[in-house]
């Protein structure tokens, strides 16, 4: 599996709250995640389908090897770096997570419609990108109370560049615009705290809210 050094050795840019982005990937090193998550033993290989109630097309990560990877990812990587760009989380080691690459393309994906993740921390790889279109656009961390209320002025948009990561909270909302014309592939790693609910209740969730303050 692919080797990564501490994530706290790249530069994190920050795109708006609670939103960060840093070059993660070589290409090389995304064609070899990309070739293991569609190539997955047969006993746990998933096909192109439904990985969540909102993305049509994609694929679930269900090897052990794979999923091995990402908990060294999530608890070990980028430790330092999620210690210091989220302060006043509850700890910070993630019991589960729930991983799975999304597809945009013309017989895929076309768009995503406004969401919160089911996650505490989301991180988000771009593997390949070849798309016209289908940009993230994210307009603003919210609360469980207010997330329908108006977006951030002006609202962050972000075309991917294969190895890019994108690492936010999980309610930051966001979206992903229509597709133009050729294709994209992410992987999505929603990240959950040990023994914290994620749906966006928690007083610490909310003293991220700016509508709370």
């Amino acid at each position: 599996m692919i080797n990564l050094s501490n994530s706290s050795d790249r530069c994190w840019a920050t795109l708006t709250n609670d939103v960060f982005m840093a070059p993660f990937l070589s290409e090389d090193q995304c064609r070899s995640l990309l070739y293991a998550i569609k190539n997955q033993p047969e006993k746990s290989k998933n096909t192109l389908d439904n990985p969540n109630n909102m993305h049509e097309y994609g694929a679930i990560l269900h090897d052990p090897d794979l999923r091995a990877w990402i908990n060294e990812l999530a608890n070990t990587t980028l430790k330092e770096t999620i210690q210091e760009k989220f302060p006043g989380m509850p700890g910070h080691y993630f019991s589960s997570h729930h991983s799975f690459i999304t597809i945009y393309g013309k017989d895929a994906n076309q768009d995503l419609s406004l969401h919160v993740d089911a996650s505490h921390i989301t991180l988000n790889i771009c593997l390949e990108n070849q798309a016209q279109g289908a940009d993230l656009v994210f307009t603003g961390t919210r609360c469980r109370d207010h997330v329908d209320t108006l977006p951030d002025d002006p609202m962050t948009r972000l075309t991917f560049r294969a190895g890019d990561a994108v690492l936010h909270v999980g309610n930051q909302r966001h979206f992903v615009t229509d597709l133009e014309s050729g294709s994209r592939t992410n992987l999505v790693i929603w990240m959950r705290l040990e023994g914290e609910a994620y749906d966006h209740g928690n007083p610490w969730v909310v003293k991220r809210c700016p509508i709370c303050q």
